[in-house]
């Protein structure tokens, strides 16, 4: 007969001793000093450079300012840099977000069949190459980043794809990816928080459902939604430039049928 009970989903505890393996187990594959941090000062990376400068304080931490970062985002860079006195680099991309956008047009969603993954060039540009270049030059092994299944499930597949989950070599990149929380949900990486107390980039409090990224993006599902809220200006003057109608119009046309 076949167990048909529901697991119980595991702990704030189990989860947080998960990781710690994961991320001693790294560790003693590469030492601290051919190791960082990659971190975005979102919530999920800021759990992740909490855990791991328990084992390597004085590990290096890299942030990929692309540019067009929230200013919330930058505030909160310099208030942990202040605090928590990081090993720290800011890698920044040859080519602004402006020129890649005048090059290839507006980030969007468009789909590669061979890849089967969306593509948006820029994040190439501003993120991928600044970061490669930045790991080549400092002889980098491993990688630890705050990827989860919750901030997005294509990347989370896309570990698994790679041969092994939470922790592989990323042959593209020519380092070791660790992803220690990739399997915490959102309510997890909340209560770590909480429970110790690790300080969180502001836009948060602001905009609770949104993501920390590129302000001007244009490639996920609900940008335009978030932007209209976070960055009304840039909004109507992205919609006006691609020719678009704005939400409040649709609202307006909607409401006469």
């Amino acid at each position: 007969m076949i167990d048909m009970a529901v697991k119980p989903k595991p702990t704030l505890k189990q989860l947080v001793f998960l990781a710690q393996n994961r991320i001693e187990a790294a560790l003693n594959n590469h030492g601290a000093a051919k190791s960082c941090v990659s971190c975005s000062f979102g919530k999920d990376s800021m759990v992740v450079l909490h855990l791991v400068r328990v084992y390597a304080p004085d590990i290096q931490v890299m942030f990929n300012n692309t540019g067009v970062e929230y200013p919330d985002t930058l505030k909160f860079r310099d208030r942990i840099l202040k605090e928590w006195d990081l090993n720290y680099t800011e890698v920044h991309p040859k080519k602004t977000f402006w020129e890649l956008k005048d090059k290839y047009g507006w980030p969007d969603r468009r789909f590669d069949g061979k890849k089967g993954q969306h593509t948006v060039p820029c994040y190439h540009y501003l993120k991928e190459l600044p970061a490669a270049e930045f790991w080549a030059k400092e002889k980098i092994q491993l990688v630890f980043d705050g990827l989860t299944a919750s901030e997005s499930h294509a990347r989370w597949m896309l570990a698994y794809r790679c041969g092994g989950g939470p922790y592989y070599y990323a042959r593209s990149i020519g380092v070791y990816k660790s992803h220690p929380i990739l399997d915490w949900p959102a309510d997890i990486v909340g209560k770590y928080i909480k429970r110790y107390n690790v300080l969180v980039n502001p836009h948060y409090t602001k905009f609770p459902d949104q993501r920390v990224g590129c302000m001007s993006c244009t490639g996920f599902l609900d940008w335009r939604e978030n932007m209209a809220k976070a960055f009304p200006a840039m909004y109507r003057k992205i919609q006006k430039e691609r020719g678009q109608k704005l939400l409040e119009e649709y609202a307006a046309e909607v409401s006469k049928l």
